[in-house]
């Protein structure tokens, strides 16, 4: 374990020896104030001058969530100011940063890409030495991904160009980047290179360096020659003052004098390493710190585990004592008490069903109510439009009208969405499906969608992260998209000027989402039914902007489902928080819920299903079209027949082979349930090798209804509107299934 720590330290130091001057939280204050008089005066250019300046300062602090929500802004900048002359000169270094800062997150594809455009811009304008020094982090990133092959192949390429140039400070980086890739593997190969990495005149790589040569020494055994190289690393560091390289060295000594046996010198190695970590300010000191002050609290805990464990077993006896006896005496109680129970729980029942039939009778009231109206007005202007069109095909407004029919016709499917997940919770049948995250990404994605319509009202929409936000959890991601939405949706509908906050932190073991806005504020009558399945605050204002009165109940009931707690905080023309919180689960065990799935790469999914042959039954033609678009899409080499009802699908099945059947239930002539049974009994008369895997799309989706798919042969079902993701993992699972057969 030693080696896995001491790795750790040196490949960040390989990302931060370069940067060892302290960062001063009050340089990217400073900035951040710049930043906001430059955008007053409209100095594009001093603006991208200072935020990339403000990103490279964040980068060398471990505050990378902001750093990752700042790259993405500057990004937007720079692609759409390539003209600028600020631009050609911080565009190679900024992607080079981008490529190290998805490296730290383990985003080590997206590091490549970035890398890349890097590497681009570096070769367009002559800039070798940033281009090969790209190249090398590319090839460790390779290696990182488990490439070793790419990772060697790549650095045989560059050793070789660079040596052509003559360039021999790139010779050395290049040797250093062969020491990273053979370290773990064959130290002895690895000592080779980092001794041939010291021909360099810059005195941290050097520093740096002397210790890689020391930690091959380390891992060969030869401890006298390691303790050279790590003393001699260490002098220079200490008279340079290089923070990180005296870390290192105090580290490796450590690790050298455990393996010599000398304990009691790793000690006082391990207490000077410890030492500059605590007298240090800095932000990454304070987390290295925190590291291992954890380390320590998790050895507590595993004694203390022990401990209780011991504890338990002692008192074990007497327990079961105790449980035979409460159980003696439970059974003597219940005897007495049941009869008493069995009354009063009559009594109650009766009284329940009266209360359950008159709120029954209020709620069809109210739902019929809000209902009829939010259904009757898209309608309305959909027919409208339709016959506008209709009387003038050629209509200068024929766009606008467009535009009209799909947001009505969105807002129609948005309605239908909520009454069916209002309903699926009311019934306990709404699935909680989740996998690991990153919520970030997540939140960003939905300010991203909304910004758009904040920007149309004047409002500035933003996100604000703290330090010590979890990078990945577990949760629902399509279910967590939907209350933010809800929520953020809600704010830039209640609110006229001023700004909209997502502020994302961490509260203990708790993720915490906040909304907050500078909109009319709530009541604090309201504040206590809110959440309230068809409550509004302002019935005037819903009717001017539409709604059900359904999101924040929704919304509610999805928070509670995943463990988590939502609430909101408000003060009359002041604005309104909502604040929800769902626990962090940093793996699918620790979460213990069967229903969580691994992350999905679409892309990985088409590929896995390249070739595959599909029967598409359908009548609707703008059914297959989107089934074919989407399909093709993601698979190559896909081969789609398509099928207008029951008949011709017999008929292509009898004639051709294919891998799977995608049914429509309801079609002209022969339905997919008759057609599904026909199949089955072909396949049984021809003795068929293989059962073709028949899956019904359909929006009936109700439980009498799937029942009949499934007794017609069919392997499963899947409702319309469909997710990709949905249709291409049902299409992996059987077709995976049918080659292993």
């Amino acid at each position: 374990m030693k080696w896995v720590g001491f790795m750790v330290l040196l490949l960040w130091g390989l990302s931060a020896y370069s940067q060892e001057n302290e960062v001063s939280f009050e340089q990217i204050d400073s900035l951040t104030e710049q930043i906001s008089h430059v955008k007053n005066k409209d100095d594009l250019a001093k603006e991208l001058e200072l935020l990339f300046e403000r990103f490279i300062l964040n980068t060398k602090t471990l505050n990378h969530n902001q750093s990752y929500v700042w790259g993405l802004e500057l990004e937007a900048l720079i692609e759409e100011n390539k003209s600028l002359d600020i631009v050609q000169k911080i565009r190679q270094p900024f992607y080079s940063r981008m490529g190290w800062l998805f490296n730290t997150f383990g985003e080590y594809e997206m590091s490549i890409e970035y890398y890349q455009k890097s590497i681009d811009l570096a070769e367009e304008t002559g800039n070798y030495e940033s281009k090969y020094k790209d190249l090398g982090a590319v090839a460790f990133t390779h290696y990182l991904l488990g490439r070793n092959e790419e990772a060697e192949s790549l650095l045989d390429q560059l050793m070789q160009e660079v040596t052509d140039l003559g360039n021999q400070e790139l010779i050395a980086e290049i040797q250093y980047r062969y020491y990273t890739v053979w370290i773990d593997r064959e130290p002895e190969k690895a000592l080779g290179h980092a001794r041939a990495s010291l021909n360099t005149p810059n005195q941290r790589d050097y520093t740096h360096r002397l210790l890689c040569v020391g930690t091959c020494f380390d891992r060969l055994g030869a401890y006298d020659s390691a303790l050279f190289y790590a003393n001699k690393g260490l002098e220079i560091a200490q008279e340079k003052d290089f923070f990180t390289q005296k870390s290192n060295g105090h580290i490796l000594l450590k690790n050298i004098y455990s393996g010599m046996g000398d304990f009691q010198k790793a000690l006082e190695n391990f207490e000077i390493y410890h030492s500059l970590h605590i007298n240090s300010k800095s932000f990454r000191s304070g987390m290295m710190l925190m590291a291992i002050n954890q380390k320590i609290l998790e050895e507590k805990l595993e004694l203390q585990e022990s401990l209780a464990q011991e504890k338990l077993s002692n008192q074990r006896s007497l327990m079961w004592i105790f449980v035979i006896s409460t159980l003696v005496l439970g059974v003597i109680l219940f005897i007495l008490y049941s009869r008493i129970k069995l009354i009063n729980h009559q009594k109650k029942r009766i009284e329940e069903e009266k209360n359950r039939a008159e709120q029954s009778e209020r709620y069809v009231e109210q739902f019929l109510t809000n209902i009829s109206h939010e259904i009757r007005t898209p309608m309305h202007a959909i027919s409208g439009m339709v016959n506008a069109l209709l009387r003038n095909p050629d209509s200068e407004f024929k766009q606008e009208y467009l535009e009209v029919m799909r947001i009505s016709s969105d807002n129609l499917l948005v309605l239908l969405n909520d009454m069916l997940d209002l309903a699926k919770i009311e019934s306990g049948k709404i699935q909680i499906i989740s996998e690991e995250i990153k919520p970030l990404q997540v939140a960003t994605g939905v300010v991203n969608l909304l910004k758009f319509k904040a920007s149309e009202k004047g409002l500035d929409l933003g996100i604000d992260v703290s330090e010590d936000f979890p990078e990945t959890m577990v949760s629902d991601p399509a279910r967590l998209t939907q209350v933010l939405i809800n929520l953020i949706g809600n704010a830039i509908k209640f609110t006229d000027k001023g700004q909209i906050r997502l502020r994302l932190s961490r509260e203990n073991d708790w993720a915490r989402f906040e909304i907050v806005d500078s909109g009319m504020g709530i009541p604090a009558e309201k504040l206590q039914v809110i959440f309230d399945s068809f409550e509004q605050v302002d019935q005037v204002r819903t009717r001017e902007y539409g709604g059900t009165g359904l999101g924040l109940s929704i919304s509610k009931k999805l928070i509670e489902l995943q463990g988590g707690r939502i609430w909101a905080e408000s003060e009359l023309g002041k604005g309104s928080t909502f604040i929800f919180e769902l626990p962090i689960h940093s793996s699918l065990a620790e979460a213990s819920n069967p229903n969580l799935k691994p992350h999905v790469d679409l892309k990985t999914l088409g590929e896995e299903l390249a070739g595959i042959r599909i029967l598409l039954v359908d009548d609707d033609e703008f059914n297959m079209m989107v089934v074919q678009d989407d399909l093709n899409y993601f698979i190559p080499e896909l081969t789609i027949t398509v099928a207008k009802n029951g008949e011709e699908a017999l008929q292509l099945f009898e004639k051709e082979d294919f891998d799977l059947i995608f049914m429509d239930i309801h079609m002209p002539g022969m339905g997919g349930i008759a057609a599904a049974e026909k199949i089955r009994v072909l396949e049984a008369q021809n003795n068929a090798k293989k059962r073709i895997p028949i899956i019904a799309l359909t929006a009936n989706i109700v439980q009498s209804e799937i029942n009949k798919f499934m007794a017609s042969g069919m392997d499963d079902y899947i409702p319309k509107p469909y997710k990709v993701e949905e249709i291409l993992l049902k299409m992996h699972h059987f077709y995976k299934q049918e080659l292993g057969n």
